[in-house]
């Protein structure tokens, strides 16, 4: 097996001298994670003599599950006791070592032993039965109150908001009957914008110019109609009509400050207006994300099925509430491995704070590469973790080496992205050595229309095959499914090969939600959406 050289960043990582103190390694893109994790991994198996059945590895994806299985079998090919330790290791994804931990102890845990689990396609087809189902149940006993609901949202996909807002709230661990003992938003009240007002009326405006004092005029009569209206929708209309320009007011005196300080609270006060407003149809929604909430989990209980949130509700309940089962599972683990650490959700990051002893965790991962956020991720997460690690001392390792790009690109990247919010700014050192250097990496053409912009990349495909590149050495990455037709037509036109991978399942593809949408007609002719 080719031996692997290590960057002074990277041999910090793998170094297994701290074994026994928490790590956070903040991998960067291209930097070789996956290497030093599954090298980690190794050393502790070969130098710390750690049993690998004692190792918790926790990937994202099932893919990057496999790899690392792979990577550690080759690397005991020769050893045939431990390649088969290595198989049966504890390397999977979050789902599949909850999975895992619900089987073993089914009977804790509350759960069918027979259970299997749902595929995204199969859960999302018994949730939108189960939401018509509770939704035709409360249109019947509450038409009123449902109506208002769905005139409140304004929105054609209510079914959809409403699941979004359910998978949201299970992805941070929060159960249904947990929502009622939520507050509702609270943000500046009327009374207080009426307290300031008449502080403001009570200034006396010295050296204010006639055109300050009639901008001031009509922000203090805009302010009392909103103290005045009569209720929240009246005042909502007023906030809406309210308009005050501070540029047009004389500075540095108590009255303007008076004023900034009412319209900040102006704007504040919608909040509160509007949790106000739609009290009815905020008890209405809770309601329908109740009754959804048990039809949805009796369906899956007759059908013997767990959905992945369910493998991660029920894990985290089960180390919750038994704390044998707790002491059982801390003490099978010596080491945890997290990799992706910033792209696990608040339920996920609470099973690892179960899962894991002192000192005994080790996690990768970056918050500039968090890219499940529609998925409710919380990158926010990582970034306490390392903060915590640097504050007890910990080990904090930074591989900022990018082996996979050209210096220009990472460049290029790096001024498109600084200060961007989200962004932690880190710089991106090209390590990859390149046999032919490039006279241009980066290249910007601003089209005035899409079908202009894909013409030209066409060209600039052309040019490089004639430069020597083949067909496949080029990917283009597009913003959305929406503009991949001008991008076909336009390689149709100049006679490039393509190949479309929309990353879609077989239950989006065109065909079958057109299908789909036949069947929904033919089911219900009424059904105009």
């Amino acid at each position: 097996m080719k031996e692997v050289t290590f960057t002074p960043g990277q041999q910090r990582a793998i170094d297994i001298g701290k074994r026994q103190l928490d790590a956070c390694v903040v991998a960067g893109p291209g930097s070789g994670k996956t290497t030093v994790l599954v090298e980690h991994f190794g050393r502790l198996v070969v130098e710390a003599r750690v049993d690998p059945l004692r190792i918790l590895a926790i990937t994202f994806t099932e893919k990057a599950a496999g790899n690392m299985r792979k990577k550690l079998a080759e690397r005991f090919q020769s050893d045939l006791g431990m390649r088969a330790k290595m198989e049966r290791a504890w390397v999977s994804t979050v789902h599949g070592f909850c999975t895992r931990l619900l089987k073993e102890n089914a009977v804790f845990a509350g759960v069918d032993p027979e259970f299997t689990v749902a595929d995204a396609n199969e859960s999302k087809r018994l949730q939108v039965e189960s939401m018509s189902a509770a939704m035709d149940v409360l249109i019947e006993e509450h038409p009123a109150g449902m109506k208002a609901l769905i005139r409140g949202l304004s929105s054609a996909d209510f079914d959809r908001a409403v699941l979004d807002a359910y998978d949201a709230m299970r992805g941070a661990g929060v159960r249904v009957e947990q929502l009622s003992g939520f507050a509702a938003p609270a943000g500046t009240t009327v009374s207080e914008v009426g307290e300031t007002l008449s502080a403001l009326r009570n200034e006396p405006l010295t050296n204010w110019s006639y055109s300050q004092k009639e901008e001031l005029r009509g922000a203090l009569d805009g302010a009392a109609r909103i103290v005045a209206a009569d209720g929240p929708r009246a005042a909502l209309e007023a906030i809406g009509a309210f308009s005050c320009s501070l540029t047009k007011c004389k500075r540095g005196n108590t009255a303007y400050n008076l004023l900034k300080r009412m319209k900040e609270q102006i704007e504040e006060s919608r909040y509160s207006l509007i949790t106000e407003l739609y009290a009815t149809e905020r008890r209405m929604l809770l309601e329908i994300l109740a009754r959804f909430d048990r039809l949805y989990r009796e369906r899956k209980r007759q059908a013997g099925l767990l959905d992945f949130a369910d493998l991660e509700e029920y894990a985290v309940r089960l180390l919750e509430e038994h704390t044998d089962a707790r002491a059982r599972v801390r003490g099978q683990f010596d080491h945890i491995l997290m990799d992706e650490f910033q792209d696990t959700n608040g339920q996920q990051a609470r099973l690892m704070q179960l899962v894991r002893t002192p000192d005994r965790f080790y996690a990768v991962g970056d918050i500039n590469q968090s890219i499940f956020g529609f998925r409710h991720a919380e990158p926010e997460g990582f970034e306490r973790y390392q903060q915590d690690i640097a504050a007890r001392g910990r080990r904090l390792v930074e591989l900022n080496d990018n082996f996979r790009s050209r210096a220009e690109v990472l460049s290029a990247v790096e001024t498109i992205v600084a200060r961007a919010n989200g962004i932690v700014e880190r710089p991106l050192v090209g390590r990859r050595v390149f046999e032919k250097p490039r006279e241009v990496c980066v290249e910007i053409v601003n089209a005035s229309q899409m079908e202009v912009e894909a013409r030209w990349v066409a060209r600039r495909i052309a040019e490089l095959v004639v430069e020597g590149f083949e067909f496949r050495n080029v990917a283009v990455l597009v913003r959305n499914t929406e503009v991949i037709a001008a991008f076909t037509q336009a390689f149709e036109e100049a006679g490039i090969p393509y190949v479309v991978n929309m990353g879609k399942g077989f239950y989006e593809t065109a065909e079958v939600k057109d299908l789909t949408q036949l069947l929904r007609t033919v089911a219900n002719p009424r059904d105009e959406v």
